[in-house]
């Protein structure tokens, strides 16, 4: 389904401020349609002079089609708005380059109005030619977000061009018909990664490849760990895994600053106060694991050991979302923690 609902969700929200970040050729979100703004961290020109440089699409982009850059990105995006807010934000396949994800995200929220949203389409790496390389854990994001941009970058940078597969075929990958051999068979690969590691470590050259690397389940950790971490002012409102012959997941982030200052115990009563927001029945069955989760939630303020007891409840939360989702065959409705560990909901199903 993946960018089925996204089109339903955007459709829904037409006479909303939207902004759409990345645009190029074809913008998702048309200015025809809804009242969309347009931003990049390159102008019309610069995009155009970019695609011919690095011979993207065959060099040859006729510079009509290259949609008008609204905001260009020198800084921040709140800097480059000017205050304005949006209650959307559409990003799709912009977040695996940026060079910060944990402060591009928090960014981002300070342009959202509140209760706005992020709508991610981002790469899953095993439908990619990011086939063979590792997802990015936790700590490499929070370690460039708390000051480690240009050593972790060229790291960053030199496992691109050292790991990635030269074939991007979505459908290649999902047969698993790759072979690493097609990557060690590059007797220059190692070379020029280096160099490119040298460019960015003493120059400051940001690369434009895919900086971080993601599967679905990955970047639902990721969101775990943020929550945990109280740095991202967020929700996860809604996750889709990979569609069929596609090569991506799909994710809405709502804007929710009460994350960053809500005691855990109390956050579970909120969010079984108005539990599954979108009015789905519950089964006799959901209700009595929801009545667990909240009743373990609850609790967690007497625990000791702070850290043991927001991961309990993580993991509670994220056994009782797999579990209806896994029971009703669709996408991951959430209200404040991502669907992770599939297989747990195995274990308490009756």
């Amino acid at each position: 389904m993946s960018r089925e609902y996204l089109s339903r969700f955007i459709g829904e929200r037409i006479k909303e401020p939207m902004l759409e970040i990345g645009p190029y050729l074809r913008p998702y979100i048309s200015k025809d349609v809804f009242d969309v703004c347009y931003a990049d961290i390159r102008t019309k020109d610069e995009i155009y002079e970019y695609y011919k440089t690095h011979n993207l699409h065959g060099g040859d982009m006729p510079y009509e089609l290259i949609a008008d850059i609204d905001y260009v990105i020198e800084d921040t995006y709140e800097s480059a708005v000017g205050g304005r807010k949006f209650a959307l934000v559409f990003s799709s396949n912009v977040l695996e380059h940026v060079n910060d994800v944990i402060a591009h995200l928090i960014d981002l929220s300070r342009i959202l109005t509140d209760g706005g949203y992020v709508v991610l389409a981002v790469p899953d790496k095993r439908y990619t030619f990011d086939y063979f390389r590792e997802v990015t854990p936790f700590r490499d994001m929070l370690d460039v977000y708390l000051g480690g941009t240009v050593n972790s970058l060229a790291r960053l940078a030199f496992d691109m061009a050292f790991s990635y597969h030269p074939v991007n075929e979505p459908a290649l990958y999902s047969a698993r018909k790759v072979s690493f051999a097609d990557v060690v068979s590059d007797q220059e690969r190692f070379d020029k990664a280096l160099e490119l590691y040298e460019r960015v470590r003493d120059e400051g050259y940001v690369s434009s490849e895919h900086n971080w690397v993601f599967t679905y389940e990955s970047f639902l950790d990721f969101m775990r760990d943020g929550l945990r971490a109280r740095l991202l002012p967020y929700s996860l409102y809604y996750a889709d895994n990979v569609a069929q012959g596609a090569n991506e997941f799909t994710l809405i982030l709502k804007k929710d600053a009460a994350i960053l200052r809500t005691p855990n115990a109390a956050k579970a009563r909120r969010l079984s106060s108005c539990a599954w927001r979108r009015k789905r029945a519950l089964s006799i069955f959901e209700r009595a694991v929801l009545d667990m989760v909240v009743h373990h939630a609850c609790g967690l303020q007497m625990a000791v050991d702070y850290r043991a007891a927001d991961e309990f409840e993580a993991q509670a939360l994220h056994v009782l979302a797999n579990l209806i989702g896994q029971r009703r065959g669709r996408g991951h409705f959430l209200l404040g923690f991502p669907v992770v560990y599939d297989g747990l909901a195995a274990d308490i199903a009756p």
